[in-house]
């Protein structure tokens, strides 16, 4: 295990977590973070991770902006269709 790459990792993970946070812009960043989450947890295996916490909050920005880029764009199709029916 490489403690420098898994500790740069699971950083990276909480700063890509946070743009992750804006909606519909934030998917590309929610989605590297959830990779960088996965591939830092692969890499330290069952030993201690320093960065873990960063890690897990980056993880949880990430899906909780894919959840809000869902509910936007589910809301904003919702409205596009009913302006368009009349």
């Amino acid at each position: 295990m490489n403690k420098v790459r898994v500790i740069e990792r699971s950083i990276r993970c909480q700063a890509f977590g946070w743009a992750g946070v804006v909606p519909v812009l934030g998917v590309v960043p929610a989605v590297i973070a959830i990779v960088l989450y996965h591939r830092a947890a692969r890499e330290s295996g069952d030993n201690w991770n320093p960065a873990g916490e960063y890690a897990r909050l980056g993880l949880v920005l990430s899906w909780i902006g894919l959840g809000l880029s869902a509910v936007v764009v589910a809301v904003s199709g919702a409205v596009l269709l009913s302006h368009l029916q009349g």
